[in-house]
Formats: structure tokens, sequence, C-alpha cells
């Protein structure tokens, strides 16, 4: 039985703003991870992280939102719908949060973190589904004795001038990324990001026997290239068979230089990850990361602040046919 959550999106739904950047044939896809990303001025979602954000933090990221020029973006760490409205209006994107979000927000207590998917509104672009990847939430509990939960993601099914594909958001656990062999430690850390690796590989494998596109973008907390795409959970997902991979990562060489990261490893652990049978839809070239300005960077607070992020987003164009 799938361990997915269906929210099935109401309606037909059809939109008549155009892409500014791109002809009808072509979409702009990112992944950002925003960084405990609440709405309110001076206020942390999760408290004790670094990213008590101010007016102009806002209107940095909304700057860099807008340069993205995304049709679809895979968000992680946001807390709010009001969060995500300040960098991706509700008059130009819809927001699809994942479902977590409605039941801690019906019992009062929102104040986590959460993968989302926004689409911009354009008339070539229908959201016909919302899942959620039930699985992936393991209970993780903290040296203080208190649980919390490991996140959901979120996954659309989208149809794309005529082309069905599933865009999904991830963000797996963190703390693992550096450990060669996820599936032998005995790293609580480990052993949770490890379980998050059978709903993943159930969701991809619904896909393929369905013969439906997909893309899953999003912080993975793995450095895959470190171990040049040889880890444990690289080919647990590819079904061990990597003469003929299910999928094909993007970044492929580029290094992480995140400025706010300058100092940490430069090996990325922010990927979008393409259905192997529908690479060719990537345009060659047109892999991206936009790096925050030092001068925004310095203004926040300095290199080791959060208040814009400590991950920089990332983005592909694809071509479909």
């Amino acid at each position: 039985m799938s361990s997915s959550f269906y929210l099935p999106i109401l309606g037909t739904i059809l939109f008549c703003i155009p892409s500014l950047a791109f002809a009808e044939t072509n979409i702009r896809l990112a992944s950002w991870n925003i960084a405990n990303f609440h709405h309110h001025v001076d206020v942390e979602l999760r408290e004790g992280i670094g990213t008590k954000r101010q007016q102009a933090d806002f209107e940095a990221l909304k700057r860099y939102a807008e340069g993205l020029a995304a049709d679809v973006v895979a968000l992680q760490e946001v807390g709010t719908q009001e969060a995500v409205a300040r960098l991706f209006p509700a008059s130009e994107y819809q927001t699809f949060i994942e479902s977590r979000y409605v039941e801690d927000t019906q019992a009062a207590a929102s104040k986590d973190i959460h993968a989302a998917v926004v689409v911009r509104k354009r008339d070539d672009i229908k959201v016909l589904e919302q899942r959620d990847i039930l699985g992936l939430q393991i209970a993780d509990v903290d040296e203080d004795g208190g649980t919390h939960y490991t996140r959901r993601g979120t996954a659309l099914k989208l149809d794309v001038f005529g082309t069905s594909v599933w865009v999904v958001s991830v963000h797996l656990k963190s703390s693992c990324s550096t450990q060669a062999a996820p599936d032998q430690s005995t790293d609580t850390d480990c052993l949770i990001f490890w379980q998050q690796r059978l709903p993943l590989k159930e969701f991809i494998d619904e896909r393929v026997a369905e013969h439906t596109a997909f893309i899953i973008a999003g912080d993975f907390n793995r450095r895959f290239r470190q171990f040049n795409f040889q880890d444990p959970m690289w080919r647990f997902l590819n079904g061990e068979n990597l003469d003929e991979p299910l999928l094909v990562a993007y970044p492929e060489t580029v290094t992480r230089k995140c400025p706010t990261r300058l100092g940490a490893s430069t090996q990325p652990i922010d990927w979008i990850v393409m259905d192997a049978k529908v690479s060719d839809w990537f345009k060659e070239g047109s892999y991206q990361v936009t790096r925050s300005k030092f001068a925004d960077v310095s203004a926040a607070g300095g290199q080791g602040s959060d208040r814009l992020s400590d991950h920089c987003p990332i983005q592909i164009d694809l071509v479909l046919p």
C-alpha cells in the first residue's frame, strides 16, 4: 500500500499570465531552502536559529525570488503561507505546502518548517493533484527528550503543455551528509536518513511503473558527488543498476559557493533530480546558482548569519516536447 497522502485539487485550474522569461515550450524550475522562513519581522519561526529577519532582508530575498523568473519552485523550511507570499505573491503564484502545515495550523502549533511547491499562474501549466510522501515524516527525539518530526515532502502532478510531470519538494534528514555508509551507521541522524530511502524509492517506482515523468528537487542533505554517486542512498534510489540509472542529478560539476557558506564545504547538498527517461528535457548549460551578493550578506548580519539563508537557490530550464 502506498505511504503517500492524496490531496485532490478541486476544479480545473486555468491561468492566463505567461512566463516573462520563456517561450511557451519552456519552463524554469528552481529549488530553494530559505532557512527557517517566517513572515514576521524580527521573529523567528524556530527560536535560536539566527533568522530574525529585518524588513531589508525580506526585500533582498524578494529581489532574488524575482530574479529567478521561475515557473515552478520547490521550497524548503517555509513556515507559513504568508511567508511564501512575501517572495512569491498570490497574484502570480499558487502555493502548495505539505499537509502537516494545515494540521499544525488547525492545532495552533505552526512553529515548524515545511516543504512546499509554488507554481506560476500560467494557462499552459495546470495543477492536477497534490500528494504528500508521508513516509518521509519520521519521529526524532532530541537531547532534551522532546519529539519532533522530519519533513513529509510534497509533490504536485502538473500538466505542462499537455505533458504530465510530477514535481516533488523534499528536505531529507540533516547531519548525515558526510557519512559514506549511512546504511551501516548507528548514528541517530543517519538511521532516520536511511529510513527515508524507502518512501522516496516507492514514489519513484510508482512513477516509473505508470510511465509518468518526475522531478525531485530540494535539500537532500547528501553529498552525492563527494561519493562519486556510488553511495548507498544514490544506488538504492537508482535500483542498483547504475548502467541504466533511473535518475539524473544536477548540478553535475558545479561547486557550492553560496556566500553565506564560505569556509564550509563546497560540496552541494541541494539537488534537482530528474527522471532519466526525460533527461533530454534539460536545456544544456541552464543550471545556475543564484549566489547572494556580498553586500546583501553583510547587510543581513554577515557571513555567519542565516537571515538571508544558508542555501542559495538553484535552477534549471526545461524544454518539453
